[in-house]
């Protein structure tokens, strides 16, 4: 199973820019239900930036539980 662990950063972007959306909070909370479910699916593949432009995103990161 996935834990995922959500810095103070991700929790108050979550709340800025999906907060107060719902149909945009319902598909975040379905997407995230898939990729708990089955991470290497590849509809839950990750895109590749680079590190200068990720230093300033908000981060959520997974560990596993075990």
């Amino acid at each position: 199973m996935i834990e995922l662990v959500w810095d103070s950063g991700f929790k108050r972007a979550y709340k800025q820019r999906i907060g107060n959306d719902p149909a945009l909070k319902q598909r975040f909370w379905d997407a995230l239900e898939v990729f708990v479910a089955d991470p290497s699916l590849t509809s839950c593949a990750r895109t590749r930036l680079p590190a200068s432009s990720m230093a300033a995103m908000p981060s959520a990161w997974t560990s596993t539980a075990g």
